[in-house]
């Protein structure tokens, strides 16, 4: 079987024309996932400790944020959180601050683990006094607000935590 000249361009232009297809169907299923990705990032905490001695306070913890998704592309840049506790007149606010990352990896389907380690710090003295009864019973309702600077294929941009909340044992 002998090729013509139109054949042969026919031939190659049909797998270039697969090998364009084939080249997209990745990238293009993944964008489907970008949203659902972004939605459903939560934010939680294990493993929290906390030490009140005398005005001074440290904590330690480990941050949770879950790619629940498989959508894979995006990257954690700077972590803002804060750390509060309920008290009779409503919430007062523990510590707030942060980290920054060099861009790392939220892999899809994966939690990354944050440890955070604080103190010992000063407290006001209303705070302090919130603190201490709060914990008369040897036991804090905790709350983590959050939020982080996320890039992907658009760029930078910002999203909020749905608050999370446990209760934790003070220790001593």
């Amino acid at each position: 079987m002998k090729l013509s000249g139109k054949r042969i361009v026919f031939l190659v232009f049909s797998i270039f024309v697969l090998v364009c297809i084939a080249t997209l169907v990745y990238p293009t299923i993944n964008y489907l996932f970008f949203y659902r990705s972004i939605e459903n990032l939560r934010l939680s905490f294990s493993g929290f400790h906390l030490t009140l001695e005398g005005d001074r306070v440290s904590f330690s913890c480990v941050l949770v944020i879950s790619n629940v998704e498989p959508y894979s592309g995006l990257r954690l840049r700077d972590l803002r959180y804060t750390f509060s506790f309920s008290d009779v007149g409503g919430l007062v606010d523990l510590y707030g601050g942060g980290e920054t990352f060099s861009f790392v990896p939220l892999d899809p389907c994966s939690n990354l683990t944050v440890p955070i380690s604080k103190g010992p710090f000063r407290l006001g003295e209303a705070v302090l006094n919130a603190l201490r009864d709060a914990v008369a019973d040897g036991v804090i309702n905790l709350r983590i607000e959050g939020c982080a600077l996320l890039f992907a294929f658009i760029g930078g941009f910002w999203i909020s935590f749905e608050p999370w909340e446990c209760q934790v044992s003070l220790v001593d």
